[in-house]
């Protein structure tokens, strides 16, 4: 996937310099880590994203997301699946690209409003929006994102139990408890909503 994204944009993904069957080799991603995430960051990488996510919607190329939504007028495109501003790095590369699937776009920005200051909230949904409407002007991006919420929790935690069920036992106390979390979020979001 990495290759898919950088025929679009390759000043968005680390170089690949080898790779075999279940691995890969590549170069250093510059730059620090971006927490936190500054506004300038959000609107440089999100807009390039989602032009990238835009010029590969269409036929799955993996497999898709355990948990579909509605489409909003928004394709089902590659998704990073852990879009937080850890992944990303100053250069403006992003990395991890290890849960990467196909589903809605909306899954992303929800993982990186998950993880980016509540102030930074109202500025992601709208670089977001407009990045997705300077594509698809018909689409409704601001929709998608009421209900993006629950579906991204419900992914995140299919997510973390793939994890934790191909990982070695010692290392799953880091990460025990992750699914169960992500699923009592899903429920508060549906419990938020409805209000």
């Amino acid at each position: 996937m990495i290759r898919m994204v950088a025929a679009h944009d390759a000043a968005l993904v680390p170089e690949v310099l080898a790779s075999a069957p279940n691995r890969v080799l590549l170069s250093q991603a510059e730059g620090a880590n971006c927490w936190p995430v500054t506004p300038a960051q959000i609107e440089d990488v999100v807009p390039r994203w989602v032009a990238v996510q835009h010029a590969l919607a269409g036929e799955a190329r993996l497999p898709p997301s355990a948990v579909p939504m509605p489409d909003f007028g928004l394709p089902d495109t590659l998704t990073h699946g852990d879009f937080h501003p850890g992944n990303w790095r100053s250069s403006g590369v992003v990395i991890d690209w290890s849960d990467a699937a196909w589903g809605h776009p909306a899954l992303d920005v929800c993982r990186l409003m998950e993880y980016a200051k509540p102030e930074l909230h109202d500025l992601i949904r709208r670089v977001w929006s407009e990045a997705w409407l300077s594509h698809r002007p018909d689409s409704r991006p601001l929709e998608a994102l009421k209900v993006a919420p629950r579906a991204s929790r419900l992914h995140n935690a299919v997510k973390y139990q793939e994890f934790l069920d191909n990982i070695e036992a010692s290392e799953r106390i880091y990460h025990e408890g992750d699914p169960q979390i992500e699923l009592r979020e899903a429920l508060s979001a549906v419990r938020w909503q409805a209000r």
